[in-house]
């Protein structure tokens, strides 16, 4: 089980940080074709707390484990040594503040294209600050469930009716590992989900309400614009309440499946893996950068042609090495041609198209 969970745990990490990196070039190669730059800068913001997530993700690398009416907390390499607490606290603290700004940031994207689209507005730097603090001020609360989650170290107590309990009679939980651990249906318990139902409630309340005026402002003046600027709009629609539903579609069914199995007063006699949450809930900046990429057809012709550039430099490479003259200007000839035909062939579509409109 352990060696299952380290493989998701590397997939995780390198498909959050892979996906980051490219969504972030893709933003970039598109910087300069945005009638307003400061919107490409928001979208940069928001990709960067995704890769700066699983950089704090491979760090820490926190593994939950669910046994009685316990929830206890392995942190990888910082388990291994004897840490003091305030470490714990604020090294998840810190995963869930980042990962959870990340899951909040569509509410300051959908909003800077409200004020761009509906209130004809530009975006200035002083806005695009202002719109990240939305995000971030409704994940500093996180902070603190994430610092009060690490009650205290675990007793020796528990860890040794854990290793009892445990099937194989070892585990990733043991004597010469330090653990963090909190109480279902304590006081802190309530609290933190207090505080989670908060944040999403708010959360959500931003994104539907600006998503429904954002969405009847674009039905009063479909018949106004362009066919390429309806199918913008709709593809930024889909990206923005899917990236919104993401962190929902991924956590809520194991999340709910622990608090309802609690709420009937029901233990974990033995020790059971909930890694399954935070594995999940670090997949959320993965998948707001993958639908970034993906659903937008211009951001799809960015990526496509990277492979094109990947693939040419090293079939033009392999040529070299071999030293075959002949065939690298064959080679290149082709290419230029190719190139000149798909140049004059978008600029005759691009003309069609300013006709029709």
């Amino acid at each position: 089980m352990e060696t299952v969970n380290f493989v998701i745990y590397v997939s995780s990490v390198t498909l959050n940080l892979t996906s980051c990196i490219v969504a972030i070039y893709i933003n970039w190669k598109t910087y300069g074709t945005d009638y307003d730059r400061e919107y490409k800068k928001l979208i940069f913001v928001q990709f960067s707390f995704g890769f700066l997530s699983g950089v704090i993700n491979a760090i820490s690398r926190c593994e939950l484990v669910l046994y009685k009416n316990y929830l206890i907390f392995h942190y990888g390499y910082f388990s291994c040594y004897q840490q003091s607490l305030i470490l714990y606290k604020i090294t998840f603290g810190l995963y869930l503040l980042i990962t959870d700004i990340d899951i909040a940031f569509p509410s300051a994207i959908l909003l800077s294209r409200y004020i761009i689209c509906c209130k004809s507005a530009h975006l200035t730097l002083k806005k695009v600050v202002l719109l990240t603090f939305v995000p971030i001020s409704l994940s500093l609360i996180t902070f603190y469930n994430g610092y009060m989650i690490n009650h205290e170290i675990t007793p020796a107590s528990i860890v040794i009716n854990l290793l009892k309990d445990s099937p194989s009679g070892e585990h990733l939980v043991n004597l010469k590992t330090t653990t963090t651990f909190f109480v279902f249906w304590s006081k802190e318990y309530i609290l933190c989900i207090t505080i989670i139902t908060s944040y999403f409630i708010s959360n959500y309340i931003i994104i539907f309400i600006f998503y429904f005026k954002y969405k009847r402002y674009m039905e009063l003046t479909s018949p106004i614009v362009s066919e390429r600027t309806k199918k913008m709009q709709k593809e930024f629609s889909k990206i923005i309440i899917f990236q919104s539903l993401a962190p929902v579609g991924l956590c809520s069914i194991p999340i709910l499946s622990y608090i309802g199995f609690f709420f009937f007063n029901s233990e974990f006699s033995e020790p059971f893996y909930g890694t399954t949450i935070l594995q999940l809930l670090s997949l959320v900046p993965s998948v707001n950068a993958l639908l970034f990429i993906f659903m937008s057809s211009k951001n799809r012709e960015v990526l496509l042609r990277l492979f094109n550039l990947k693939i040419i430099y090293y079939d033009c490479k392999n040529k070299f090495n071999n030293n075959n003259t002949f065939g690298i200007w064959k080679f290149l000839k082709i290419k230029f041609i190719s190139s000149i035909e798909k140049i004059s062939l978008k600029k005759f579509s691009i003309n069609i198209q300013h006709v029709n409109e």
